[in-house]
């Protein structure tokens, strides 16, 4: 370890000699302009020769009135926030799109852009934009689009991130003839708008793939059908993944309806995780044209939902047929609807509804398709009153899962690490699972999408090089654990940590964690109550020895050289509670009784190496 340390060592030594070097030969360096100020609008700053690739546009505060803002260099423009920096373009003559984003490296953040036509639009006809971030900008009462893809434009490696969608048209749109290759869509709010994401094709070549849409809410997408109404709306999709989502009042939640390109299936498009409260038509539609028996859809999955819905179909599937009657949806494979928890559907067929063109039975309309709708939750165990909800007739098993717990958002709940050393063994703990269900528990570095099918049919986790450590049968509450030392060679590493519920396929969430040196710390006092015995521990003491406890009321630094010479305590006034010894793994605890009067009272505890004379970490604790 010390090794991998000093080499670490020399290479930031000489990775700062290199840039101190640069410095003062004169190499330049990212340069920033303020605007007003350096220039009056954003688009002198970026035309101006003396802006280069890797320079900062910082935006001041107020209103700016532009628009048709193309950028033309790898550049960060950047505003100071949102509602603070607000680009407006009302006014001006022309098509109000404020950004034209034409270079590759493009950051855009912190700012409001409202009341345009389009906020931003990617257009380079028959060329590629690369690496463009969008950060922390509201996209407000846009007419046409917050973010559109438009005209035979390829967009590769997008980042949409804190951001803010709202009273605006479409949210984000990719144009029938444009490409998405890599984005990442996460932790925003889309508000009010026609539809939130919509991939448009309209029989000409749009794609979008590697996608992943992510702790989003999306809410009141609610307009009639003419216009939608949707929140997700994907004409074209190839390994996209919209998880851990929250939708809220939307007449739909996520549409698929795959018409086009039938040479091109629908493939490897996974729903999972998400919560939909108050759906008013469909939390999940799938549709498919007649396209002559050709695979449209690929491993389609809505996984591990929990839906509650104004007696909104669960399930919305069927061919949109427009021609006479014939086997109309040939073009599927088995469609997975699995592990999801539905409730507030009350109506006969709303749990799985099937669009029937006029002249079609659904027989004939489902054609070859399968929808698989076992394991989930419909309000009931009731095989009878579950079927009534279904009307496909091809849906010939609709087993449930015999328990509600899995609507229960801590059904299957990983714990945290309580302490992540290295060097140490530690305790993977689960809670809330299958009572005396078996357990798989594993790691890995990377995250990403493994199919575990071959080990529990129908799984997924989100770690790519997963690896299993054990399986572990819980007991019965529900709750398993399995120890496992780490190795000390895993300081300053970050481990993904998940689990897999072999019961019903469920997988719990990702944790990660990053591995510390054995530092003196003391633990959390068990369980922190007056009137009863509290334990106080610390761990990572030097073995065999001595650890002195302290308390007193305020945080600061104090001289206690009658606990340890030279010990610089954490406390004001400390005062010693006791010196107990340490074990051989360098533990050490004590049970004292805290008085009834301590009841609301709030604590400074430090624990101290005795034989290094050093304090662990300060806790505070209220009684």
């Amino acid at each position: 370890m010390r090794l991998n340390m000093k080499i670490l060592s020399v290479s930031l030594f000489l990775g700062l000699f290199a840039f101190f070097f640069l410095i003062q030969t004169g190499v330049s360096k990212a340069a920033t302009f303020n605007v007003p100020g350096d220039f009056a609008t954003i688009q002198e700053a970026i035309d101006d020769a003396g802006t280069a690739n890797g320079d900062i546009i910082n935006v001041g505060a107020g209103t700016h009135v532009e628009s048709l803002i193309h950028i033309t260099k790898e550049l960060i423009i950047q505003g100071q926030g949102i509602g603070v920096t607000i680009l407006d373009p009302t006014g001006l003559p022309g098509a109000l799109i404020v950004f034209y984003p034409d270079a590759n490296n493009v950051t855009i953040q912190d700012m409001t852009i409202q009341n345009a036509s389009q906020a931003i639009r990617f257009e380079m006809a028959g060329g590629t934009i690369d690496n463009t971030d969008i950060i922390r900008v509201e996209m407000l009462n846009n007419t046409s689009r917050g973010i559109e893809l438009h005209n035979a434009t390829t967009v590769t490696n997008l980042f949409v991130d804190e951001c803010n969608f709202e009273s605006t048209n479409i949210a984000f749109r990719i144009s029938s003839s444009g490409h998405l290759d890599g984005a990442d869509f996460d932790d925003s709010t889309y508000t009010s708008n026609n539809m939130a994401i919509y991939v448009a094709n309209d029989g000409a070549t749009s794609t979008m793939a590697n996608v992943r849409i992510r702790r989003n809410t999306f809410t009141d997408h609610t307009l009639a059908h003419g216009s939608q109404g949707t929140a997700i709306f994907l004409e074209e999709a190839q390994n996209t993944r919209i998880q851990d989502n929250m939708f809220i009042n939307n007449r739909r939640d996520v549409q698929l309806f795959k018409w086009y390109q039938p040479s091109i299936p629908m493939s490897d498009v996974i729903i999972r995780r998400n919560t939909m409260i108050g759906t008013t038509n469909a939390v999940f539609a799938i549709f498919n044209a007649d396209n002559g028996g050709e695979t449209v859809f690929n491993n389609i999955r809505f996984v591990r939902n929990n839906a509650a819905t104004n007696d909104a179909s669960a399930v919305f599937a069927g061919a949109h047929r427009t021609g006479p009657p014939s086997l109309g949806g040939t073009g599927w494979d088995t469609v997975r609807v699995r592990n999801n928890c539905f409730t507030g559907i009350t109506t006969a067929g709303n749990g799985v509804r099937f669009f029937l063109p006029t002249g079609i039975t659904p027989d004939q309309a489902l054609g070859g398709a399968v929808l698989d709708t076992i394991r989930n939750w419909w309000g009931t165990t009731d095989l009878p009153t579950i079927t009534a909800l279904l009307e496909v007739p091809a849906i010939t098993d609709v087993t449930p899962i015999q328990t509600t717990d899995i609507c229960d958002p801590g059904f299957f709940n990983l714990q945290p690490l309580p302490l992540p050393v290295a060097g140490n063994p530690i305790s993977i703990n689960i809670e809330g699972g299958i009572p005396s269900g078996d357990v798989m528990f594993g790691y890995g570095f990377n995250e990403g999408i493994l199919d575990t099918e071959s080990l529990c049919e129908d799984s997924e986790l989100d770690i790519a090089d997963f690896n299993q450590l054990a399986t572990i049968t819980g007991d019965a509450s529900g709750n398993a654990s399995f120890n496992v030392f780490v190795p000390s060679t895993f300081v300053d590493i970050t481990l993904l940590i998940q689990a897999l519920d072999m019961t019903t396929c469920v997988e719990s969430g990702l944790n990660e964690e990053t591995f510390t040196e054995p530092v003196l710390t003391h633990l959390p006092i068990d369980p922190g109550e007056a009137g009863v015995a509290n334990i106080f521990s610390a761990a990572f003491a030097t073995p065999n020895a001595f650890v002195a406890f302290i308390w007193g009321f305020v945080e600061g630094t104090a001289s206690a050289d009658n606990i340890c010479p030279g010990l610089q305590a954490g406390i004001l006034n400390p005062n010693l509670l006791s010196i107990v010894p340490t074990d051989q793994a360098g533990s050490a605890s004590i049970i004292i009784g805290v008085p009834p009067n301590f009841a609301g009272v709030t604590v400074k505890v430090q624990a101290v190496d005795i034989a290094l004379c050093t304090g662990s970490d300060v806790v505070t604790e209220t009684f």
